[in-house]
């Protein structure tokens, strides 16, 4: 929850924000729970393993607090045979409870500055890494071609640093191979 701004509206507004996410992704989380256990339940076998439960976590991580913004993240993990993670932005002007927007960081020429900043990122990874890898439309690889990064896209995920960066974040397996992870990338220049 957020306290301590000096406008309770705001504070109650961005709160109910919260909690209605934390509210969908519970009932998300246990719609998929019920689903799994009923598939499991209609094509047990005898020599199946026990059913595993679905646990869900929800954790949050603030990434900037100022008296002007705050930027955090909520993070939903799921987990039974496997886990699914997804990640939930908000980046706010404490002044207007506004949302931010990486144009509003960064000018009118974001999308360029956001494109250079990612492509600059994967080349030192590629080049620092012999194990990184990401899906490029240079090799002869066609299933590389759909998941190469071309741009931003018009919503793109991003946090705000402690620095006052934003950073642009890719969830795992859309730009690179899974083993990669989620990808982030600090735009720096402005």
């Amino acid at each position: 929850a957020i306290r301590g701004t000096g406008n309770t509206a705001l504070e109650q507004q961005i709160n109910g924000r919260i909690a209605e996410k934390m509210e969908a992704l519970q009932a998300q989380a246990t719609q998929m729970a019920q689903e799994y256990l009923e598939a499991y339940n209609a094509t047990k076998q005898p020599i199946d393993h026990e059913f595993w439960k679905v646990e869900i976590s929800i954790d949050y991580a603030v990434k900037l607090s100022t008296p002007e913004r705050i930027s955090f993240v909520l993070t939903s993990t799921s987990s039974a045979a496997s886990v699914f993670t997804q990640q939930y932005f908000y980046n706010i002007d404490l002044r207007t409870g506004r949302d931010l927007t990486l144009q509003d960081l960064l000018g009118s020429g974001y999308v360029e500055l956001c494109n250079r900043a990612v492509k600059d990122g994967m080349a030192r990874r590629m080049a620092d890494d012999p194990d990184a890898f990401y899906y490029n439309t240079e090799d002869d690889e066609p299933a590389d071609d759909e998941f190469a990064f071309q741009s931003i896209a018009p919503g793109q995920a991003f946090y705000i640093n402690e620095a006052g960066n934003p950073v642009l974040v890719f969830e795992k397996y859309e730009i690179a191979p899974g083993y990669m992870g989620i990808q982030e990338f600090e735009v720096t220049g402005r």
